[in-house]
């Protein structure tokens, strides 16, 4: 009976394509860095080669893929098929590896592939940890999948930063007294950040040490583009509607409006004001807006 289950688990991983790839940790965050200067514009075409080489991999465990075809261009073709990619791609994927040495080709057509170890050494990352990501035939491009893990890294290291803040056992229970207990470091970010806007928009003698606290684990425009290396704002806007429209993240606008807010929050920790905030002036409402971050929440 166990058999008859296995055989037909095997069976629908086959028929529904099921490929699972493993990417290290934080080396989508890594890739950000590695734009360059192709025909003219500036491209981080390196989403698109580890794309290729998480398929490699997952070819073979022993880090060597034969060529067990009758030709070169039969073995390319047997590749594009694993990669999801069309025969003329597979090619330039195939050059592009070379280049950026991830791959070895021997004389015969055999392809040697990086050690992940080695990879994590050139990108300054830990090897023990991995994504291990399932693609099927309804599965977004791996090449989107990677850059939404640049945003989910970013969130990450924000909210790494905050638990070090909350950390201070001082200031730890100080907030307990305000706010009580709190089950999750989320909790605690959602509360800080409905007192950051309830605040901004009613005034109170604690707007400065509210806003003085990096609860929210978004970034605004500026702060993803220089993450990703961009050149243009309009680039960050588009990626967030390709991501959108491939399901991959959810995008909310959040603005909050006010007609008691006087001023920019001062950091109480730091003695400055708290930056950046986008505040916008209506004149003919006599409101000032906070524009927020958009809350994006990845969905993979």
């Amino acid at each position: 009976m166990l058999l008859i289950v296995i055989q037909t688990l095997l069976i629908l991983r086959c028929s529904m394509n099921i490929v699972q790839v493993k990417i290290l940790k934080n080396l989508p965050l890594a890739l950000c860095s590695t734009r360059e200067i192709v025909v003219k514009y500036n491209t981080s075409r390196m989403f698109k080669v580890f794309e290729t080489f998480a398929y490699l991999k997952a070819i073979t465990t022993s880090g060597k893929i034969f060529n067990g075809e009758c030709s070169k261009d039969a073995h390319v073709k047997y590749l594009a098929k694993c990669c999801n990619l069309t025969r003329n791609t597979m090619y330039n994927r195939l050059v592009w590896l070379e280049k950026e040495k991830l791959i070895e080709i021997d004389k015969r057509g055999n392809i040697l592939l990086e050690s992940w170890e080695t990879i994590a050494l050139r990108y300054g990352i830990q090897n023990k940890e991995f994504y291990e990501i399932n693609i099927n035939e309804q599965s977004p491009n791996l090449e989107y999948i990677l850059k939404t893990l640049v945003i989910s890294e970013i969130k990450s290291r924000l909210s790494y930063r905050f638990a070090q803040i909350i950390s201070n056992n001082q200031l730890r229970v100080r907030l307990e007294n305000i706010l009580g207990k709190w089950s999750s470091l989320q909790e605690l970010a959602e509360k800080i950040i409905r007192l950051q806007q309830d605040t901004f928009k009613n005034w109170s003698d604690s707007y400065d040490l509210w806003h003085s606290l990096r609860a929210d684990f978004n970034c605004n425009m500026e702060t993803l583009k220089k993450y990703f290396c961009f050149n243009d704002s309009r680039t960050v806007a588009y990626l967030k509607k390709v991501l959108v429209k491939r399901k991959l993240i959810t995008v909310v606008t959040r603005k909050t409006e006010s007609k008691k807010c006087t001023r920019l929050p001062r950091d109480i920790f730091r003695e400055r004001k708290v930056i950046p905030l986008n505040f916008i002036w209506d004149n003919k409402t006599k409101t000032r807006i906070w524009q927020q971050p958009d809350a994006i929440t990845v969905t993979l």
